[in-house]
């Protein structure tokens, strides 16, 4: 018996065709742990870590907007405040 759990509902609001094939054996679920992705994801907190280590007295931008952290980055080049590589 399949059961509507909060899950699958919020998978029908998202897309009604999703939910209707969501536990059909022949499509298999893409969300499922993949241990290859989930090492090429943990690969990006590796490269931060390395470059906070070699540049420890650089500048942290911590906003996750593209637009916000050109900006930001652009104000510390014209004050001079980036580091020379």
């Amino acid at each position: 018996m399949n059961y509507l759990t909060k899950s699958k509902f919020k998978l029908g609001l998202e897309c009604p065709t999703k939910l209707y094939y969501v536990d059909k054996a022949i499509f298999p679920n893409q969300k499922k742990e993949d241990p290859f992705l989930e090492q090429l994801a943990n690969g990006g907190f590796q490269v931060e870590a390395l470059a906070r280590l070699k540049y420890a007295e650089g500048e942290m931008i911590d906003t996750r907007n593209r637009f916000d952290a050109t900006n930001e980055t652009e104000t510390l080049l014209k004050n001079n405040s980036a580091i020379d590589l």
